[in-house]
């Protein structure tokens, strides 16, 4: 176990919404209070994300993964703010309409390949299977980035991105031991082996696309108008968000399908009603519509709880940047960790 799933436990086992722990000069709180989680999660100047993201994503033994203003690492500087203000328009409602076409060409490909498999009797492992289908979705959809990767076992994108996941969810869990210089060996480089080659496709794919994809109206479009909004910026920060979307997003994409697919193998009741509104919206129609995702009520609370249940990431992390700063009358010293369990939350 980490360190944050012991004093979550501890917090359980306490059954208080908030913990403060003196260790050493480290003052850290962890914390399920819901009147102080708005100010906490919001005021990104005061309580920024914690720096231990840049050591465990952004740079990783020295090799560069998500860089230091990608926007999963970058602690909420004002360069991440105005990116997001830029990119913003990429997740309504009228540009996820535009993708609905790759959507269902991917939804359409996985459900061939595995109904050829069930059909065989050939056993699978269906993990592996919506990792492949997240990954395309957000290639095809978000950078035109065309290649099969739902059969194409030998894609080596997918590979080099599953294998930068698995590392980075160690550095994350276990911090401390990557940052000992001959700790870790083994995995930082295997994460320098999927990471620079991972980095050269992408930048080989960009150089292809960039000039047509600046004026469309597309993720990689926000990207690269995000990426052009500070001279502290550079091509490679441009690729940082490009790996970001790539490699996180296949992964909590996939794990949260994953989740949802064993809830419904374990709760028939729950299947069958999910079935019966599918076949209710549907009918006969193999293609999505935009307007037929809104009405898929009962899939979206499935969805949800499953999110609620067996999130893809455990917590999220804060620090205190200002002396003494103050929330509901209490104060916290500068350099105050704070750690917020989703599962306790929920």
């Amino acid at each position: 176990k980490n360190y944050a799933q012991i004093i979550s436990e501890y917090q359980t086992d306490l059954g208080a919404e908030t913990v403060y722990i003196a260790l050493f000069n480290v003052n850290l709180v962890l914390t399920s209070d819901l009147s102080i989680l708005p100010k906490l999660l919001t005021e990104r100047k005061t309580f920024p994300k914690r720096d231990t993201l840049r050591a465990s994503m952004g740079f990783l033994g020295g090799v560069r993964g998500f860089g230091n203003y990608g926007l999963l690492v970058d602690p909420g500087s004002d360069v991440w703010a105005t990116k997001r203000r830029i990119m913003d328009p990429a997740f309504t409602r009228s540009f996820l309409r535009t993708t609905m076409d790759g959507m269902n060409k991917v939804v359409s490909r996985l459900i061939e390949v595995l109904q050829a498999k069930s059909e065989c009797g050939q056993v699978f492992d269906i993990s592996e299977s919506l990792d492949r289908a997240a990954f395309e979705a957000i290639s095809l959809c978000g950078f035109n980035w065309t290649d099969d990767m739902i059969e194409n076992h030998g894609e080596a994108a997918l590979k080099l991105a599953q294998v930068m996941v698995e590392v980075m969810a160690l550095a994350f869990k276990d911090p401390m031991s990557f940052k000992i210089p001959w700790a870790r060996l083994a995995e930082k480089q295997e994460f320098k082996d999927a990471v620079l080659p991972m980095r050269d496709l992408n930048w080989e794919h960009l150089m292809k696309i960039k000039d047509e994809a600046v004026n469309k109206d597309n993720l990689l479009s926000s990207i690269i108008r995000a990426n052009g909004c500070s001279d502290d910026l550079s091509m490679k920060d441009l690729i940082d968000d490009y790996n970001v979307f790539l490699v996180a997003g296949m992964e909590t994409t996939s794990i949260t399908m994953a989740c949802a697919v064993w809830f419904l193998s374990m709760n028939p009741d729950v299947y069958e009603t999910a079935l019966a509104e599918v076949d209710d919206v549907f009918g006969d129609r193999t293609q999505i519509e935009f307007e037929d995702v809104q009405k898929l009520i009962y899939i979206e609370m499935i969805i949800k709880e499953s999110l609620r249940l067996k999130g893809p990431a455990f917590g999220t992390a804060r620090q205190c940047k200002h002396h003494r700063a103050s929330i509901n009358g209490v104060s916290f010293p500068k350099g105050t960790q704070f750690f917020i369990p989703f599962h306790n939350i929920h």
